[in-house]
């Protein structure tokens, strides 16, 4: 799930609501936490149990595509239009030409018709998938909206299929159709995943809002839910676990303005002590109406894996940092206030060294539409090492960088064309070729290697000042820290744009130990389908043509498309790519296509990739 910011505010489209159908379990509804003597069971941070996923698979049926109901579709919103504000001041790089795939191997992951017909075909449609790709072990895990499945590194070979992300967590399925009158799970979204190699576990997240059984309305409280493997084999047991999100001050949250509230596209990192995700933090009534800015959490990485294997552990300790109430002040650029939204944890690939006792964050600040900026702000969380006491002391400091600018688009995003095609839902419903969303300008996956932050955003690029179609802004900064202070300089910088009106979009760093890798990507135009490809990346900068790793074979033709399913363009696409890499150095990346297989209501699909180290 994704929002965008409008002036001051998230605001929500109203499509949401209204496809959704409705939201999670209530509270008798949910699941049962298994406390110790030691381990109280109220407080944000709460025990789910355990899943054994391999049962979880067996319990699975085939089943065929169930006739559509009313909570066939769900997730997705649509943003107000609102095109305010003044013109947007884009870059206009020199293009990048487009070309094959080069030394990468790879397999089409899980497609809609597969998240559609998970466990038992009682999912509901979602899209866009919001890639979460982990790897490690040997191990590849997808998790996307609203489904998971595993696959071997070696030989692409599915280990466990796909299963929803409703059962993976224990909870009830997203919709139940097998009973009459139909049951309404809790609403998940946003998943992403994380291989950490000290401790040797798999550690995924997901957004949880509750929604009434019956009739699916959202309700008044929120988590954000997160599983961590008992081994490192990701196809057995996993621990679970319940971080409420609602921040109204009951359950031992803290009270925040607006709420009850919800933690919206929880994105991750690790360092050598510490688990951290951020979120951002929207009010459930008006539901995104009003935005209380970044939320960080950080907890001992130890601890979870030892609470995930034994439930009589205690639990570790919660840290949860509220960004915007540091006292920090963050000066306007051209008028315009800071936004303090998605600050993203860094991680560190396999074999390479951790920041020393730190935790470096990012953040850009143009999430506000049809606006541009040339700043980031570079985060610090020191003082790691305490996590893994009963009280932590971390500190959390902040600096604004200099940058190149960066360019956002109107409300959705920039709208971005795509090549015309064979459409049997559009031309079903009598609409035109619809634009495809591309990104806004927030911070992505930013990686931390050999001293150096890497990251990357979607900017709108030029020329004339007109955004009609994106391209990556990447940023190389060196970090430093001392006496609970942050510095740090970006010491390289640029872009990468295609040709004529080709759009390159929702970019993630994957970079190895020698700091080698790439930036995975989108890319539409009116000669391209929707397609996933990738840019050779380091600390010098992007080198080489952009690569497409899995071209499209089709237009986007999803029900997000169209106002007669109650959306209108442009779809949605992303929410966002993944690139990791694995022990032996190899990348890997993952991402959106439109791959050929399709359902009634989505034809999207994704790839997944490896580019040998």
């Amino acid at each position: 799930m994704r929002h965008r910011l409008r002036r001051h505010t998230f605001v929500l489209g109203t499509a949401f609501v209204a496809l959704l159908g409705g939201s999670t379990m209530s509270a008798a509804a949910r699941p049962a936490v298994g406390a110790s003597p030691t381990t109280p069971s109220s407080g944000p941070l709460r025990r789910l149990g355990s899943v054994d996923l391999r049962q979880a698979a067996s319990a699975l049926r085939p089943a065929a595509q169930a006739v559509p109901d009313p909570f066939e579709i769900g997730g997705v919103e649509v943003p107000k239009s609102d095109r305010g504000g003044r013109p947007v001041l884009v870059p206009d790089p020199s293009p990048t030409p487009v070309t094959g795939s080069h030394g990468v191997s790879g397999f089409d992951g899980i497609n809609h018709l597969d998240q559609r017909l998970a466990s038992n075909a009682n999912q509901q449609s979602l899209e866009p998938p919001d890639q979460g790709l982990c790897v490690g072990n040997g191990h590849v895990i997808e998790p996307v909206n609203d489904a998971v499945a595993v696959y071997s590194a070696g030989t692409f070979a599915v280990e466990m299929p796909t299963v929803g992300l409703n059962a993976f967590f224990g909870l009830p399925p997203s919709v139940n159709r097998h009973v009459d009158p139909i049951v309404v799970g809790p609403f998940l979204s946003d998943p992403r995943c994380y291989f950490d190699i000290q401790t040797q576990r798999f550690y995924l997240t997901v957004l949880e809002i509750d929604r009434d059984p019956a009739t699916g309305a959202l309700l008044n409280h929120a988590a954000t839910l997160l599983a961590v493997s008992q081994t490192n084999d990701p196809t057995t047991t996993w621990g679970l676990f319940s971080i409420d999100a609602t921040d109204d001050g009951s359950n031992g949250t803290p009270a925040h303005a607006h709420c009850p509230c919800f933690g919206d596209q929880p994105v991750i990192g690790a360092d050598a002590n510490g688990f951290y995700f951020s979120t951002n933090e929207y009010s459930m009534d008006p539901f995104g109406g009003f935005f209380n800015g970044a939320q960080i959490y950080a907890l001992s990485k130890r601890g979870l894996a030892a609470a995930a294997l034994t439930p009589a552990t205690d639990l570790p300790a919660l840290v949860h940092l509220q960004a915007g109430n540091l006292g920090m002040s963050f000066p306007p650029v051209d008028g315009i206030p800071a936004a303090i939204a998605s600050v993203q944890p860094t991680s560190t690939p396999p074999g390479a060294a951790y920041a020393p006792d730190v935790e470096y964050l990012l953040s850009s600040f143009d999430v506000n539409v049809n606006k541009s900026d040339r700043r980031l702000a570079l985060w610090a969380l020191s003082n790691t090492h305490t996590l893994d006491s009963p009280t932590p002391h971390v500190r959390l400091a902040a600096k604004v960088l200099p940058t190149q600018d960066y360019a956002g688009g109107p409300p959705a995003g920039t709208p971005v064309r795509q090549k015309a095609g064979p459409r049997p839902l559009g031309e079903a419903v009598h609409e035109p070729l619809p634009t495809v969303n591309a990104d806004d300008d927030r911070m992505q996956a930013p990686t931390y290697v050999n001293g150096l932050v890497y990251a990357a955003l979607s900017t709108g690029v030029g020329p004339n000042n007109n955004v009609n179609r994106t391209g990556v802004a990447w940023f190389v900064v060196l970090p430093f820290t001392f006496g609970g202070r942050v510095e740090g300089v970006v010491v390289n910088e640029g872009y990468v744009a295609a040709p004529g009106g080709t759009s390159l979009m929702y970019p993630a760093v994957g970079l190895n130990q020698k700091g080698q890798g790439v930036i995975a990507l989108s890319l539409t135009g009116p000669g391209y389908y929707p397609s996933f490809g990738y840019v050779a990346f380091n600390a010098s900068g992007t080198s080489g043509p952009v690569h497409i790793a899995r071209p499209g074979v089709a237009p986007e033709d999803g029900f997000t498309c169209y106002v007669a399913l109650g959306s209108a363009p442009p779809c949605r696409w992303g929410d966002y790519s993944s690139a990791v890499a694995d022990e032996a150095g190899n990348v890997w990346m993952a991402g959106e296509d439109i791959p050929g297989p399709r359902s009634f209501y989505a034809n999207w699909g994704t790839f997944v990739a490896r580019l040998a180290a």
